[in-house]
């Protein structure tokens, strides 16, 4: 048995030049690893030692009982106090544990107790392993960051448009951006010049919204396309609900055309667009935004917050079908969040008619939609017929679909004629 005794192991290893300097203290944060080897097992394992063949009478001394091991940071104690044999409670030579450390914990951080058995292996325990795992960020409330948006916008409107003192321009609040003396009546032509700016405010507050960057470009450009139309038919109609002049309709810029009188303030002719043409393409569009839309605000009081949700439900909703399927779960997703977000304000806010102010909203959409369709088939025929010359970002907006449904055409013309396919059989 000299192969497991320790005294002989020592001597044997000073005899070899063994520096006793040069011994290492025994490392208390270790875990134990196998702790127990047979004759037989040390001659299977070539790791440890060359054995010679086991005798018959060192067959008789084999352990015959293993006693399991609990291993902690600290201490390892072992289960029962002492290993019994058949014949005697004194432990044989044979019986002498040889414990042999493992290498340092990979965690730094105290284990939890664990139960090793004959079967374990060295080395930390997988609950050492697993680190507490993070949650995922919350995205903020849907309707807090368009409400901060959208008194955002009121703001740089104020800052673009208005002629007020400079000291009254900075602020972001709930209420119009615009007085009743900011107010004034709409050149065509300068509107026209600023509609690269209104875009511009639109696409800014589209990125409010943090699942905008997953969509590809021309998802983006489809959403942004139907945003700025909704924009252009909600914000002058709450601006004109908020000043509270019912025979004006104000647009973004402080514009306003008379909604009483056709051949009124606004409807003058221009050099770029005759008063004729100017009724003929707009009064119908502003017929349905006063008579159909702003109506349905009045009827309800409509509040700041529920107007900010209407427009991001309209913008988002009215884009489901221009965004590309593997996308469109995210615009499912926002209009879930914006609904489910205005359902907590009503809820936070006392409101007791939730269900009719709800519904209200929700109907209101059908007739924005109308109007949306109704504007954008104008504005073609505007477009056809030279009657005025509109923006060129515009003109690409308004035909975005035809753009899209061209350049698919030409990709699977391309793709067919690499692949030795001729489309015109």
């Amino acid at each position: 048995m000299h192969q497991i005794c320790r005294s002989c192991r020592h001597k044997k290893c000073l005899t070899s030049g063994m520096k006793p300097a040069g011994v290492q203290p025994k490392k208390g944060n270790v875990e134990i690893g196998r702790a127990f080897f047979t004759k037989s097992g040390l001659k299977r394992n070539k790791k440890f030692a060359n054995v010679s063949p086991v005798t018959a009478d060192e067959q008789k001394l084999v352990v015959e009982k293993i006693p399991k091991i609990e291993v902690s940071d600290s201490t390892v104690s072992m289960n029962s106090s002492s290993v019994e044999t058949e014949d005697s409670t004194q432990m044989d030579v044979d019986d002498f544990v040889v414990k042999i450390p493992t290498p340092r914990k990979i965690s730094s951080t105290p284990s939890t107790r664990s139960t090793i058995t004959m079967f374990s292996t060295p080395g930390p325990s997988p609950a050492s392993l697993m680190s507490p795992s993070t949650p995922k960020p919350s995205l903020p409330d849907a309707l807090t960051v368009l409400i901060r948006e959208e008194m955002k916008l009121g703001e740089r409107r104020r800052l673009l448009f208005s002629e007020r003192a400079v000291g009254t321009l900075l602020g972001q609040n709930r209420q119009c951006p615009y007085k009743k003396e900011d107010i004034k009546p709409l050149v065509f032509h300068d509107f026209r010049l600023t509609i690269k700016t209104h875009i511009m405010l639109v696409y800014e507050w589209l990125q409010s919204w943090p699942e905008l960057q997953e969509l590809d470009d021309f998802d983006r450009m489809s959403l942004l396309r139907k945003a700025v139309l909704i924009h252009f038919l909600l914000d002058p109609s709450f601006l004109s609900y908020q000043i509270g002049e019912p025979d004006k309709l104000i647009m973004q810029n402080g514009g306003f055309i008379s909604t009483a009188d056709h051949h009124g303030v606004g409807w003058e002719d221009e050099p770029d667009i005759s008063g004729e043409n100017k009724r003929k393409y707009y009064v119908p569009i502003m017929k349905q935004i006063t008579d159909e839309i702003m109506p349905a605000m009045k009827a309800m009081s409509i509040t700041f917050e529920e107007f900010v949700a209407l427009k991001a439900l309209a913008c988002f909703q009215g884009g489901f079908e221009n965004v590309s399927e593997a996308k469109r779960h995210l615009i499912t997703q926002q209009v879930n969040r914006v609904m489910s977000s205005l359902h907590t304000h009503y809820l936070e806010s006392s409101e007791e008619k939730i269900a009719e102010r709800f519904g209200t909203i929700v109907l209101m959409l059908s007739n924005i939609f109308t109007a949306g369709n109704d504007f954008v088939k104008n504005h073609r025929e505007i477009d056809i017929f030279h009657i005025w010359d509109l923006d060129k970002l515009v003109l690409q907006l308004l035909n975005l679909d035809k753009i899209m449904e061209t350049e698919a055409r030409e990709t699977a013309e391309k793709r067919a004629i690499r692949n030795g396919i001729n489309l015109h059989n």
